[in-house]
């Protein structure tokens, strides 16, 4: 919360399991100035945007990332980054 200022754009993945705490973190960003970007099977008052995503209890993990991960690609696209060589990538290898 410390790095939250005016204009900081945050994604909150929300389900019904975990709704409690994190609805009262999202009213936390937005009371100090961020933007609230929900992924959910319901829009809040408290979201600036909305992503609509299905309930789907064990597997909302899952399901909540990939509309983020479509979203990281076509920025990088937009961006005319290759989303596929980013940039500073280190691989390792192990040898057994």
């Amino acid at each position: 919360m410390a790095l939250i200022d005016r204009g900081t754009p945050v994604f909150v993945f929300v389900s019904r399991e975990n709704e409690d705490r994190i609805m009262s973190n999202a009213e936390e960003v937005r009371a100090r100035g961020g933007y609230v970007i929900g992924v959910s099977d319901w829009d809040s008052p408290a979201f600036d945007y909305w992503i609509k995503v299905p309930e789907s209890c064990d597997f909302n993990p899952i399901i909540q990332a990939i509309p983020i991960q479509i979203l990281a690609y076509e920025l990088a696209v937009k961006k005319r980054l290759d989303p596929d060589k980013p940039r500073n990538l280190a691989k390792s290898v192990t040898v057994l």
